[in-house]
Formats: structure tokens, C-alpha cells, sequence
């Protein structure tokens, strides 16, 4: 868990990796961002109109403007993301749980150095 409030907790493990060969996985088409922004915890905001599930794999796909607005999401196995998928700043305490979290071709915003998110992330 990454805290800005704690230094204790200010450390993340990246791991890079490249396919062996060159690239192994197909181009992102890009998409101009969406104007209307889609909330995860709405239906609506995803094509199967169901909410994502313990285990599943999820796609934030390109021009998708998401906000996570969970107070704590069921347990990913895997989360990538060509689009954006924005932490929810009206909310103190935001929990995305994932075994992987692929930000491919897009952006995992949670806040940023001039408006920094409140809470616990």
C-alpha cells in the first residue's frame, strides 16, 4: 500500500519485462479519451453491464475515461489499462486489488504533485 502521508509506506516493487524477440503483443489502437466519464462502481460503465468480479481479468480499454470510485474492489486477477482509470478524490480511502496491474497504453492516476489524492490509496 502506498500512502503519501507515511513515508514508512512510500516504496513500490516495479517489475519490467520484454518479450524475448521483440514486442509479443499486439498494438493498442489509440482512441481519443471520452468526454463522459464512466464510473466503475455503475453498470452501465462496462460493455457486459456487469460490475467486475473476484478473479476476473479487466480491461480499461483506449479512450476510456474511468474513475474508481470503490471503497475497495473485489480481488483481480489481473487489471490492464490502455485508457485512463482516475482515483476518486472525493472519496478518503480507495482499495484496487489486483494479483496484476498492466498499465499498457494508458494512465493509473492517483492524484498528482499540485493536487495530491486526500486518503489513503
Amino acid at each position: 500500500m502506498i500512502n503519501g502521508k507515511n513515508a514508512s509506506r512510500s516504496n513500490v516493487v516495479i517489475k519490467a519485462y520484454e518479450c524475448a524477440g521483440g514486442s509479443c503483443l499486439p498494438p493498442i489502437k489509440d482512441q481519443p479519451l471520452e468526454t463522459t466519464i464512466r464510473y466503475w462502481s455503475n453498470e452501465t460503465s462496462w460493455p457486459s453491464g456487469i460490475l467486475p468480479r473476484d478473479g476476473d481479468d479487466i480491461v480499461i480499454q483506449s479512450g476510456w475515461n474511468m474513475v474508481f470510485d470503490l471503497p475497495q474492489s473485489p480481488v483481480l486477477n489481473s487489471l490492464e489499462i490502455n485508457g485512463h482509470l482516475t482515483f476518486d478524490v472525493t472519496q478518503a480511502n480507495l482499495e484496487l486489488r489486483s494479483q496484476y496491474i498492466f498499465v499498457r497504453a494508458g494512465a493509473l492516476i492517483i492524484g498528482n504533485e499540485t493536487d495530491p489524492f486526500p486518503g489513503n490509496a
